[in-house]
């Protein structure tokens, strides 16, 4: 039987795999590009009604403006299925696993709201965790920022505002414009965590990884 992690996009693939890697955990599962959260939405009750092909599912999709209203939506989309009693499951800090009801032939499912399953936000926030609060390139990124929002020149709308402060951490970098996928492999974004921490037992529980 096969496993398989569900991803929105391909830096959510490249970055799993880096900080899976910085952890030292073996892979034996496919990581699928959705191409979107709409996407995802989409394709993960086609693989749950497939039984047959995937025993094990994980889905890791970004808060955005709301961790609870993304928790609720695939909360949804387990229940609709008839599959799962998850009505009224909430969400834990350290991600969740549901199993199908006694009778029914369906994978386990695990759930990760990006970045910590508690905070509104995206992969982004992840990452800028992984740098230190008085890392000074960082403070001069935040007021560059700063100072382009408050003068109106900034073009990027507000809800992407940590996605322009990644790039900008990055292009500031000593090989300017790397991938987030090769600082978090050099460490320019360190992996080792609180929330990485939380996120390496969360895929070991869904994926039943014992190391």
């Amino acid at each position: 039987m096969k496993k398989i992690l569900l991803v929105e996009g391909i830096n959510d693939k490249s970055v799993i795999d880096q900080v899976l890697k910085a952890y030292g955990v073996e892979v034996d599962w496919e990581i699928k590009v959705c191409g979107g959260v709409d996407n995802l939405a989409d394709e993960l009750p086609l693989y749950i009604k497939n039984p047959t092909a995937y025993s094990i599912i994980g889905v890791v999709a970004d808060a955005d403006s709301s961790t609870l209203s993304r928790w609720q939506q695939i909360r949804n989309i387990l229940h609709n299925t008839g599959m799962y009693n998850c009505s009224r499951l909430p969400l834990p800090h350290e991600g969740i696993v549901v199993v199908p009801m006694e009778l029914e032939n369906a994978p386990k499912v695990g759930a990760w709201v990006m970045p910590n399953n508690e905070h509104n936000g995206t992969l982004e926030d992840f990452l800028l965790e992984m740098v230190p609060a008085n890392d000074e390139l960082m403070i001069e990124v935040e007021k560059k920022l700063s100072d382009v929002e408050a003068q109106g020149k900034h073009r990027y709308p507000s809800k992407y505002q940590n996605k322009a402060k990644v790039q900008t951490f990055l292009a500031w970098e000593r090989k300017p414009g790397i991938s987030v996928a090769t600082a978090v492999a050099s460490h320019i974004f360190n992996p080792y965590t609180p929330t990485a921490d939380k996120f390496i037992e969360w895929v070991k529980g869904v994926f039943e990884v014992n190391q």
